[in-house]
């Protein structure tokens, strides 16, 4: 968790607001000792545990959080908990928000290095990959209203990920969404 934790917020500009929201699975993760969640705080820190018994509950969560107003500005990004944030993340999205306020969205590349089942390097930004297995969650951010505005939700099945981002396409969200051949994020970094 500190990886996850450092690669978030080691390189935040300042001026840049972060909210951490953490989302555990109680099924997997029973007994969290509160000593361990108050070093996991920093910046403005939100703890939610879902009781659905499976890995179904982040995509579920994060639906609820958007529909009741919960997280009700700026950027979602969603961040498992193997995945990690290239260092030149802010730097890169946010020269990109600059040129254009009114976007969307961002999908960028994501390096892989053979861990998925493709055997890919990278998974490139790209409006061909844009399918299951060719997208991560890690490799897209969306404006907090967009599942909203264009009746795009996170499906509950293992890709509901890959599903969120087809739908964006097919509902015609993504067409201000900016694509960025740059790898900002790495799959399954952490191993433990």
């Amino acid at each position: 968790m500190s990886q996850i934790r450092e690669s978030i917020f080691g390189s935040i500009p300042k001026g840049v607001d972060v909210k951490w929201i953490l989302i555990f699975d109680v099924a997997k993760v029973e007994n969290l000792r509160t000593d361990y969640l108050l070093g996991l705080q920093c910046n403005r820190t939100r703890f939610y545990f879902t009781r659905c018994g499976n890995w179904k509950c982040q995509y579920q969560k994060v639906n609820e959080m958007l529909a009741d107003g919960t997280i009700s500005d700026g950027f979602v990004y969603l961040v498992d908990d193997d995945n990690i944030l290239h260092p030149d993340f802010y730097r890169v999205i946010l020269s990109n928000w600059e040129e254009n306020q009114d976007m969307n969205g961002f999908i960028f590349s994501q390096q892989v290095d053979g861990k998925d089942f493709s055997k890919l390097d990278v998974r490139s930004a790209g409006p061909e990959n844009i399918k299951i297995g060719g997208i991560d969650l890690a490799q897209y951010m969306f404006k907090w209203d967009v599942p909203k505005k264009h009746g795009v939700w996170f499906g509950t099945g293992y890709c509901g990920d890959g599903d969120f981002a087809v739908d964006l396409f097919k509902s015609g969200a993504a067409t201000g969404f900016k694509f960025i051949d740059e790898v900002l994020c790495y799959y399954n970094f952490i191993s433990e």
